[in-house]
């Protein structure tokens, strides 16, 4: 199963409450605590995304807990994040391994499936939540999903390519690559100045891999922290996962570009920039003729290496296998996009 839930507001009103706390650094914050959401379908991992305003000094913490046969489990310590260039809060929070499950850095791994989910953020210092998306994602319900659309049509959105081995520890930064090349696109786009510095190239590492870098997993790949990262700029920018290719184009047809998580062994993802890879990120930009996946590859070696074009099963396996089809969805907020994700 794949399912988004997704919250703006944040009072008594849409199901939250509000309390004054003590953080477990002792500093005061006001808690608040999300409904109790019920599932469509029984789940096992669930990812947090968020947009927050945080001036300085200010952070949020965000916690998730859900309810597996009949029972709750303990929250979960997820995430802490500030948009200060210096100075920052910002990091995970390691395994916090019990019997219910494990924090995996950016997801909520359970050990049984699970039928509803709560939230639990923090704020301290005067910050602010404006939204939050959780995706959950499990076994069953769902029926066998095609690796690509039938007959997808041919289009190709014009994302600005950027090559990641430009860039310091450019082995590593597909993620802030990848969301740097949809930040350009949308200044392309809709031409918002607060994208406007973000949209040239030394952004990439003068601003980007430092605000989406933690600490705690010592890399720029912590999903939630990457979507956040756009969110502060006025987009909607969030964590999804979706069953198939064909689950992208409706994105594609709106103007979307879809960042994905792609993992693939030597010999499984013919025309890729290196023979492998145990985790990398990708935008998907359109489909050609032929059915192939048409693809800004930041690993290529130039920008020139950047587009791609991949066959569209094995790109299917590669993401669905590596992230159980992870995606960032970043686009305006107000943009017209698919199903219930505009919510």
């Amino acid at each position: 199963m794949r399912e988004l839930h997704t919250w703006r507001a944040f009072d008594t009103a849409h199901g939250w409450s509000t309390t004054a706390e003590t953080g477990a650094d002792g500093q005061a914050a006001t808690a608040l605590l999300g409904p109790e959401a019920p599932a469509g379908a029984p789940f096992d991992a669930a990812v947090p995304s968020w947009g927050a305003a945080t001036p300085p000094g200010g952070w949020i913490e965000l916690q998730l807990r859900a309810r597996s046969g009949g029972r709750w489990t303990a929250f979960y310590r997820i995430a802490q994040w500030d948009s200060q260039a210096a100075g920052s809060r910002r990091q995970s929070f390691g395994a916090q391994r019990d019997t219910d499950g494990r924090v995996a850095t950016d997801t909520l791994a359970l050990s049984a499936p699970a039928d509803a989910i709560q939230a639990r953020v923090l704020l301290h210092g005067g910050a602010e939540l404006r939204a939050l998306w959780i995706a959950l994602s499990g076994p069953g319900g769902d029926q066998p999903a095609p690796a690509a659309p039938a007959a997808p049509a041919p289009r190709e959105l014009a994302v600005p390519p950027r090559a990641q081995i430009d860039y310091p520890d450019g082995s590593a930064i597909c993620s802030p690559t990848s969301v740097a090349m949809l930040l350009a696109y949308w200044y392309g786009r809709i031409g918002d100045p607060r994208l406007a510095p973000l949209a040239e190239r030394p952004a990439i590492a003068a601003a980007i891999c430092p605000q989406v870098y933690d600490p705690a997993y010592e890399g720029h790949g912590n999903w939630g922290f990457n979507t956040a990262f756009a969110a502060g700029l006025g987009l909607d920018a969030y964590v999804a996962r979706m069953a198939s290719l064909a689950e992208i184009e409706p994105w594609l047809a709106a103007g979307v570009p879809v960042v994905v998580s792609v993992a693939w062994r030597a010999g499984e993802l013919h025309g890729a920039p290196i023979a492998a890879s145990a985790g990398h990120l990708l935008v998907v930009t359109g489909f050609d003729a032929a059915g192939r996946v048409i693809v800004a590859d930041p690993r290529g070696d130039t920008e020139a290496e950047v587009r791609r074009a991949y066959d569209a099963a094995q790109l299917s396996a590669a993401w669905q296998t590596n992230s159980d089809g992870t995606v960032y969805l970043i686009y305006p907020r107000g943009w017209p996009v698919p199903g219930a994700a505009a919510a």
